[in-house]
C-alpha cells in the first residue's frame, strides 16, 4: 500500500474495533472523524499515523479469529483506503483517535 502524501478537509475518517466473543454494540461503533472540523497540523497529524499503521494491516479474513478483536480504519475522500489492524499489534494513536471520535 502507498504512503499518504496528505489529508485533505474533506476527508472522513471511520474507524471501528471489531471482532471478539461478545458483542456489544457501544464498544462496536464505528467512530466517524470529519477531518473539516481540524486544522492542517491535526490533519497531518493523522495523516502520520495512518502511514505508521500501513505495516500492520492484514486481510480482513485474517485480523479477528476466535475472540481476538481488530480495528477497521477507513478512509473516504480523495485518497481511499481501510486498514484491518489486529487489536494486538495497533500503536496507542489509533485507539485514541477511535475513543476521541464520534
Amino acid at each position: 500500500m502507498e504512503p499518504l502524501n496528505a489529508l485533505h478537509a474533506d476527508t472522513v475518517l471511520e474507524v471501528a474495533h471489531e471482532g471478539g466473543v461478545a458483542y456489544v454494540p457501544k464498544l462496536n461503533a464505528p467512530r466517524r472523524i470529519e477531518l473539516a472540523h481540524l486544522n492542517d497540523e491535526a490533519r497531518q497529524h493523522i495523516c502520520e499515523l495512518i502511514n505508521r499503521l500501513l505495516p500492520f494491516s492484514v486481510q480482513p479474513e485474517t485480523a479477528g479469529s476466535g475472540d481476538q478483536r481488530y480495528f477497521r480504519l477507513e478512509v473516504r475522500g480523495a485518497q481511499s483506503l481501510v486498514l484491518t489492524i489486529p487489536e494486538a499489534k495497533v500503536p496507542t494513536g489509533l485507539v485514541e483517535l477511535w475513543r476521541g471520535g464520534q
